[in-house]
């Protein structure tokens, strides 16, 4: 399912990256995202604001680049 929805939204808008958090308990919603080429990545918390809205300690950040 999120294959098929990630494939659509792509078509339909064409960003650069797309961004998920997941939380870290929730493995199999992680195993997912890996599985369909998201990267786990670190977040700079100096540097990007978004991370003020993240809670590091219970959320997981993937990104997949276009």
């Amino acid at each position: 399912m999120l294959f098929k929805s990630l494939k659509k939204f792509l078509k339909l808008h064409q960003p650069k990256k797309v961004i998920s958090l997941v939380k870290k308990n929730n493995i199999r919603s992680s195993k997912c995202f890996l599985k369909n080429g998201f990267k786990k990545k670190k977040i700079n918390v100096k540097k990007n604001i978004i991370s003020k809205k993240i809670d590091l300690k219970k959320d997981v950040y993937y990104e997949l680049n276009i």
